[in-house]
C-alpha cells in the first residue's frame, strides 16, 4: 500500500495533536512551579519582615530598659509588656519557620540570645535578682525546654 497524501493527513494530524497535548502538559507543570515558587518567596519575605518586626522590638524593649537604668528612676516598672510582646513575635516567627529546616534552629537559637540578653538586663536593673549562673535559668524564665 502505498503512502498518499490522503492516508498522511490523518497520521500528520495525530501527531500535530499529540505535540499539542506535550507542550500543554509542559506549559501547565512551567505555570505551577512558577506559582511555587512565587509563593515561597512571598513566605520568605513574610519571614523576614516579622523577623524585622521581631528584632525592633527587642531593640525598643532594650533601649527602654537601658533608659530607665541610666535615670536612676526605680519607680519606674520594667516593661513586662515588652517580654510577653517579644515572646509573642517569637511564636509567629516560629510558626512562618516551621516549614524550613534550617530556619527553625536559627529562630530558637536567636530566642535564647534574645532571652539571655533580657535576663541580663533584668538582673542588672534589679540587684536582689543578681544570680551567679544567669544563663541557666533563662530557659525556664521564658518557659522553654531547656537547650
Amino acid at each position: 500500500m502505498k503512502w498518499t497524501s490522503e492516508n498522511k493527513l490523518p497520521v500528520g494530524f495525530i501527531l500535530a495533536l499529540v505535540a499539542l497535548c506535550a507542550a500543554g502538559f509542559a506549559s501547565y507543570r512551567s505555570t505551577q512551579e512558577f506559582a511555587e515558587a512565587g509563593k515561597s518567596v512571598a513566605h520568605s519575605q513574610e519571614f523576614l519582615r516579622e523577623l524585622e518586626s521581631t528584632l525592633l522590638t527587642v531593640k525598643e524593649a532594650e533601649a527602654l530598659q537601658l533608659a530607665r537604668l541610666a535615670s536612676g528612676n526605680e519607680t519606674t516598672p520594667p516593661a513586662q509588656t515588652g517580654v510577653s510582646t517579644i515572646n509573642a513575635k517569637f511564636s509567629r516567627l516560629k510558626e512562618l519557620a516551621a516549614g524550613a529546616s534550617g530556619r527553625l534552629e536559627r529562630v530558637q537559637e536567636l530566642e535564647v540570645y534574645v532571652a539571655r540578653q533580657v535576663k541580663l538586663l533584668q538582673q542588672s536593673s534589679d540587684p536582689s535578682k543578681v544570680n551567679a549562673s544567669p544563663v541557666t535559668s533563662v530557659a525556664a524564665d521564658w518557659g522553654m525546654a531547656s537547650a
